[in-house]
């Protein structure tokens, strides 16, 4: 009797285990599949992407659809600007492409570069070290050195088939960038074309420094009172500074 007491005991202690060994593997293989799911969509979600900001917080175009400051700009995407709106896309750890008003362009990124496709108006194309950038706009494409970054700058000919301007500050002085238009891009296309005054590049660079430094010294110049001829006379404007 205690012997098939004993058989019924290590029986149910059998099944028991193998109950819970079944159970176990049910859920490793139910977590194993999850986790695969997991990772297939954040390799999908979790890809590259851009975010937009525009001048003024006006609307742009994106594959055909209005657009403003904060929306997410994906590979692959052509954007359009209006007259008077520039943009930029900001893409976190590859550059930043700063588009000028009235442009048409197609933008695609991944991890290591950003390229443009640029159909008609100008862009600035920076891509951070350790990425490559280049800009194909009338059949031509420029690069970056390798995937050692730099910015490209680069208009399309509003002649058909004519070379792009590239390189010579054409983009900034279109006002690329959802900050552009300002004074800095207008320097940098003077200093591109001969620079202010006819100085040329090297000369501009020199003006600006000599006046900021002129103006830095009239600024902190000390003014040292002069002694009153006598306690009597009133002080007049030019003793103000008398040494």
């Amino acid at each position: 009797m205690s012997t098939l007491k004993s058989k019924i005991v290590k029986a149910t202690a059998l099944s028991l285990a193998l109950a819970v060994t079944h159970v176990c593997l049910g859920a490793e293989l139910v977590r194993a599949a999850s986790a695969r799911l997991i990772a297939k969509a954040t390799g999908v979600q979790g890809g590259a992407q851009g975010r937009l900001t525009t001048r003024g917080n006006n609307a742009v175009t994106v594959n055909g659809n209005s657009a403003k400051s904060g929306e997410t700009i994906f590979s692959g995407q052509s954007i359009q600007t209006p007259a008077g709106v520039g943009a930029t896309v900001n893409l976190p750890g590859i550059g930043r492409v700063d588009i000028a008003p009235n442009t048409n362009l197609t933008l695609t990124f991944e991890n290591g570069k950003v390229d443009v496709v640029l159909v008609s108006g100008c862009v600035i194309v920076t891509a951070n070290r350790g990425n490559a950038g280049s800009v194909e706009s009338g059949g031509s494409t420029q690069k970056t050195e390798g995937d050692q970054g730099g910015t490209i700058d680069v208009c399309s000919s509003t002649t058909p088939g004519a070379t792009p301007v590239v390189g010579q500050g054409a983009a900034a002085a279109a006002g690329a960038g959802a900050a552009g238009g300002t004074a800095t891009a207008a320097t940098t296309a003077a200093a591109a074309e001969g620079g202010l005054f006819g100085l040329g590049t090297a000369g501009t660079i020199g003006f600006i420094s000599a006046a900021g430094i002129i103006t830095t010294a009239a600024i902190v110049a000390p003014c040292r009172r002069g002694p009153n001829p006598s306690p009597g006379t009133p002080r007049g404007r030019n003793d103000e500074c008398r040494d």
